[in-house]
């Protein structure tokens, strides 16, 4: 299955028979939120010593 730019749908990926598969796609204006969400706790558990400049 050739996963191009235009392909919405995602490509399944699984390591285990028994887990959920996971989809990837490309990020739309509505995960906006969420992926910085994900980037400042991921910064500030790999970096807690370092402040930044804005909340």
């Amino acid at each position: 299955m050739d996963a191009g730019p235009s392909d919405d749908a995602g490509a399944g990926v699984s390591t285990d028979a028994g887990a959920e598969a996971v989809v990837l796609r490309r990020a739309r204006a509505v995960d906006a939120r969420a992926a910085a969400d994900v980037w400042l706790r991921s910064f500030a558990a790999a970096l807690p010593t370092v402040v930044r400049p804005r909340s």
